[in-house]
């Protein structure tokens, strides 16, 4: 006689492969029963196109989106012209803030380019003001260093010395903050 434990173990893997879910079943997440139309919906939306990698504004849309537009009844040619149609239209528009689209015109790039060059001007011409305010500074807190130095030492002549370049570091210094 055989063992209880074998002939359930026998038993229940018999089980599970009489009652495991089918592939169209697993492909739709039931175990069980299933339902013909969901089953054939499924086929239905597995026998739509693919869009292709290289299509880069189509390949965002879902499946259902392709779909309700209608995109499914296209050629694969039709959907790659549509697909280029699309990307130039987006390189050749420009958008509103208030969300609308209008064509960018060659004069809108080249005072958009003629901004920038003009900004990179003033950031690079702000950034040598910065630098010769930092140099100055510098010279004047080692010039004032100097300067209290001498007045300790009680030397005149240095300490008048050093305070006329500090008013030369101050002058610098206010007509790079100008």
């Amino acid at each position: 006689m055989m063992r209880p434990l074998p002939l359930i173990l026998l038993l229940s893997a018999f089980g599970a492969v009489l009652w495991s879910p089918t592939r169209d079943e697993r492909a739709l997440g039931q175990s069980g029963r299933t339902d013909p139309r969901k089953i054939e919906a499924e086929r239905e939306r597995l026998d739509v196109p693919t869009p292709r990698r290289s299509r880069l504004v189509l390949s965002l849309m879902k499946r259902d989106e392709l779909h309700a537009c209608g995109l499914t009844k296209l050629s694969e040619e039709e959907l790659d012209r549509l697909d280029q149609w699309i990307l130039q239209l987006l390189l050749t528009m420009s958008a509103a803030p208030s969300g609308e689209l209008r064509p960018r015109s060659p004069t809108e790039e080249i005072s958009q380019n003629l901004q920038r060059q003009q900004m990179e001007l003033e950031l690079s011409d702000l950034r040598q003001r910065l630098t010769e305010i930092r140099q100055a500074s510098a010279q004047l807190a080692l010039d004032l260093a100097r300067a209290r130095l001498a007045a300790e030492r009680r030397d005149l002549l240095s300490v008048t010395s050093f305070l006329f370049s500090a008013e030369g570091s101050a002058a610098r210094i206010q007509r790079a903050a100008q």
